[in-house]
């Protein structure tokens, strides 16, 4: 019975997409008085998933004298371990996030990152040399003594008017992903989401910009088309993956829902305009079998002798694989993390792996032409190693600069 009824309900959703006519005279899509796309909601009270964070901030204390107390919301006063001395002033803002668990692409077994939510945002109410008092203010979940306070870089609410899809095949585009995390509130996984619900995709921001538009479509079965079930806007694109706002959704969007990119739109364009601008996949069923374009990657790990930072010709010639991998690529990102063996101080370290990773970074700007906003840099010094630094085998690996190229 239960079989029967979903068929039914399926069949009905498909009769419905299907026999929605075409006006030519708008075009595939329509635009939707819905300017606010992304509210400040979406900005302080999501979450996102990432791989390194700064976590120095922390929360010490309350200026209440109940112990019993482990929640705060908004106007509690609470204690940072940052003061005048490491440069902050009255008037500072923060946001306070707390850490979860680390997230893994389930159908790669890659590490996305860590969960990290957002809670609340605070402002520095009172300095002292090494601490300062913060004031909580627009909290979106109550905050803890354990949580983390990052500086707070105001976000632009995004004005966009909505794109509403109007046909019942996919556009083709480049850019195709899984949902692989859907998001309650920390630990608590919501198994099917609906509009207004947070999510997580796999397609970075190498390929995908705050504000895009994103498609959710599911395959019941080979022989039917793919059946799109919602769209979503881009909130928080990060390296490994996206968090996505669900604008809307037929059916519940889960792991394992595909995804694909609205390509832009001259919303100004009408009818056979925008059936040129918008390819179909397929004018019929039986062509509907689609390819996704996979993503490549390129990794290098460039070895330091001790204390050394500039590239040898060797290390040049070999970083010469990533422009001809650039250059194969239509869309691309490079990340640089650079690392140093445990001999020496923890700051003369942490500066050598900058220095390292600013050398190569300079050399793909000027001599490869790169630019300059499509490469992440990030120097960890000793701390957080591939290797363990017991052996000088081991220790000799940890001196590297390691390169990764995401393209497609």
């Amino acid at each position: 019975m239960k079989k029967i009824s979903f068929t039914f309900v399926f069949l009905l959703i498909v009769i419905n997409l299907v026999s929605q006519k075409i006006d030519t005279s708008k075009g595939y899509v329509a635009y939707l008085d819905e300017p606010l796309m992304i509210a400040e909601t979406d900005l302080i009270c999501s979450y996102f998933i990432t791989r390194r964070i700064s976590e120095d901030i922390r929360i010490t204390g309350s200026q209440e004298m109940d112990f019993d107390r482990v929640t705060y919301i908004d106007n509690d006063k609470l204690f940072i371990n940052k003061g005048s001395l490491d440069g902050y002033k009255v008037g500072d803002m923060f946001i306070i996030i707390a850490k979860g668990k680390k997230i893994r692409n389930p159908f790669t077994s890659k590490k996305l990152g860590t969960y990290f939510l957002k809670k609340s945002l605070a402002v520095i109410s009172c300095i002292f040399e090494n601490t300062a008092v913060i004031t909580l203010r627009d909290s979106c979940a109550p905050v803890e003594l354990t949580d983390i306070a990052l500086p707070y870089k105001k976000e632009n609410t995004l004005r966009k008017k909505r794109i509403d899809y109007k046909r019942c095949v996919l556009p083709r585009s480049p850019v195709e992903g899984n949902v692989v995390y859907t998001n309650l509130y920390m630990d608590i996984v919501k198994n099917n989401t609906g509009a207004e619900s947070y999510i997580t995709i796999d397609i970075g921001k190498a390929f995908v910009s705050k504000g895009d538009f994103v498609l959710f479509y599911k395959n019941f079965k080979k022989k039917l088309p793919p059946l799109i079930i919602g769209s979503g806007v881009v909130i928080n694109p990060q390296n490994t993956n996206s968090t996505i706002r669900i604008i809307e959704s037929a059916l519940p969007v889960n792991v394992g829902t595909k995804v694909v990119l609205m390509p832009e739109i001259d919303e100004k364009k009408t009818g056979k305009d925008i059936e040129d601008e918008v390819p179909l996949i397929i004018d019929a069923l039986e062509d509907m079998e689609t390819t996704p374009v996979e993503e490549k990657t390129l990794e290098l790990n460039l070895l330091f002798n001790l204390d050394e930072k500039v590239l040898t010709p060797e290390q040049h010639s070999e970083i010469i694989r990533v422009k001809e991998f650039i250059n194969s690529a239509s869309k691309y990102r490079v990340i640089l993390r650079g690392y140093t063996c445990s001999i020496g101080g923890m700051e003369y370290n942490l500066k050598l792996s900058q220095e390292r990773v600013e050398n190569i970074k300079n050399l793909l700007i000027k001599e490869f032409n790169l630019d300059e906003s499509l490469i992440d840099t990030y120097y960890y010094g000793e701390k957080d190693t591939p290797f363990d630094n017991t052996t000088e085998e081991q220790r000799r690996k940890n001196r590297a600069v390691n390169i990764q190229v995401i393209g497609k």
